[in-house]
């Protein structure tokens, strides 16, 4: 028996060429993909930290506001009340927690009430001038009394204003700061 001999032909390695081309092709594609997904999650990263910020941020604003009306009780208590003053907030683990999961915890949130009526009330207090309530009226939607169009009403319901600045953190550097305006409105008898 007698084998028959397939002819040589001259190969010159065209099939490996290709196939390192192709192989080359697909590195890069592989490269290109990694590389664009961890860019994608940097972004959603950063997101998710701005997020954490703005809702530190909001529950340190809760915080001062009901701070605000306990600061106050009645109207006709403000002028023994020291409205130059800024009062820190004390935020608790009740008020606000960090989400589960995250790699660092962020700081905890910082809120300051003041007085809308401060400077008034340190240039009448240097003055040696009685310091009045500066309350305003809640009458229809509109502000009324000092600095407003019309008197108060005897009736009207009356309250002070405080400003409420808010400052939440993220726990990658991310920050959120956010303000308020306050009035405490009570009923005067």
């Amino acid at each position: 028996m007698r084998k028959t001999l397939m002819p040589r032909v001259n190969q010159r390695g065209s099939v490996l060429l290709i196939c390192l081309i192709l192989l080359l092709a697909m590195t890069f594609l592989g490269v290109s993909a990694m590389s664009n997904s961890t860019m994608q999650e940097r972004i959603v990263g950063g997101a998710r930290d701005q997020n954490v910020a703005f809702q530190a941020a909001e529950a340190a604003l809760r915080v001062g506001e009901l701070m605000a009306q306990d600061v106050i009780s009645e109207v006709s208590e403000y002028p023994e009340l020291r409205p130059a003053d800024a009062v820190n907030c004390v935020i608790g683990a009740d008020d606000w927690k960090a989400p589960a999961g995250l790699k660092r915890a962020p700081s905890t949130p910082t809120c300051t009430v003041t007085s809308y009526y401060a400077a008034l009330a340190a240039e009448r207090t240097s003055q040696s001038d009685l310091l009045d309530a500066p309350e305003i009226c809640i009458e229809t939607g509109e502000a009324a009394g000092p600095g407003g169009a019309s008197a108060c009403h005897q009736d009207s319901p009356r309250g002070l204003l405080f400003k409420v600045d808010a400052e939440g953190f993220g726990s990658t550097g991310a920050s959120a700061t956010l303000r308020s305006t306050y009035v405490v409105i009570k009923d005067i008898e």
